[in-house]
């Protein structure tokens, strides 16, 4: 009997040894970690803060949308920009155009002239020599058909025919660039616009080819911008850009349509491709000039 009460005992000591061996503490569990801090006590798990979403290097960048509006720094450009220049020589007669937005001059409109008299002459003496040339086509044509009586001998021939029509087409040609140069001798807007540059005065001598005038299309005006490649396909099929226009004083924000874009990519900028794109703008009440720096917004599709 006193061998069994011994064996129980030492079974409890080595017990004891044990846990303590393990890490185990009679000390009460006070609820404080061991920094000293409170520890709460919720009765659930303690959940960690939501993991930073991270895309897939396997998903491709045009596939993830944008999540705010990006701005493309520009500046505004006319549509149609057209510099006018004299095609005959002479001295300037008369100037019609002025520089500004006072008139908007309609295509073909009279500009200025230049002195038409030698133009005049030059045209009017190639017409009498198609004339000429025409009456002894004609007379020839004539006289080839008929014979001289009894002998049966031909009185035109055929070659003197010939030689007679090829001199009346080359004495017509001859008065159509005459009569051209003529008409060149009034300078017309080759398009519909606003004088933004006047080159010469009255009295003045011109060349050929000199530039008279600089005539701008203020009613169209189109912005370009090199825009990230990835951005551009994040925005899907877009239609209408939002332009916001610094004229200096007041910013002014209009709606603009997509036009073009570029069907390569450009050169890496700052190891991004980029993509040429072109904006139009509606220029209703003329506020806008060619120059203004402007910026292009590109906003998320709205869902």
């Amino acid at each position: 009997m006193r061998l069994y009460v011994r064996f129980l005992a030492a079974a409890a000591a080595a017990a004891v040894l044990t846990t303590a061996g393990c890490g185990g503490s009679s000390i009460p569990d006070t609820g404080s970690d061991t920094d000293g801090q409170k520890a709460a006590d919720t009765g659930t798990p303690a959940t960690s803060p939501a993991p930073e979403r991270i895309i897939p290097a396997n998903i491709p960048r045009h596939t993830v949308p944008i999540q705010e509006t990006s701005a493309y720094s520009t500046i505004l450009t006319a549509k149609s920009r057209v510099i006018v220049i004299s095609r005959v020589p002479g001295m300037i007669e008369a100037v019609y155009a002025e520089e500004g937005t006072g008139r908007r001059w309609r295509r073909d409109g009279l500009l200025a002239t230049i002195e038409s008299s030698p133009y005049m002459l030059a045209y009017q003496k190639a017409g009498a020599e198609a004339d000429r040339a025409r009456a002894i086509y004609e007379h020839n044509r004539n006289a080839s058909e008929g014979y001289s009586g009894e002998f049966d001998v031909e009185i035109v021939s055929e070659l003197d025919v010939k030689i007679a029509k090829s001199d009346y087409l080359k004495a017509q040609a001859d008065s159509a660039l005459k009569k051209m140069e003529l008409d060149y001798t009034e300078i017309r807007a080759p398009i519909s616009g606003y004088i933004a540059e006047r080159r010469i005065q009255a009295g003045q001598w011109v060349g050929v080819q000199e530039e008279l005038f600089t005539i701008v299309d203020l009613d169209t005006l189109r912005a370009v911008a090199i825009v990230p490649y990835t951005v551009l396909n994040a925005l899907g099929p877009v239609d209408r850009v939002t332009l916001q226009v610094n004229p200096g004083d007041e910013p002014i924000t209009v709606q603009g349509e997509l036009l073009l874009r570029g069907p390569v990519l450009l050169p890496p900028t700052g190891g991004v491709s980029g993509v040429k794109i072109t904006v139009q703008v509606i220029n209703r009440d003329r506020r806008l000039r060619p120059g203004m720096p402007a910026e292009i917004m590109l906003s998320p599709p709205e869902r």
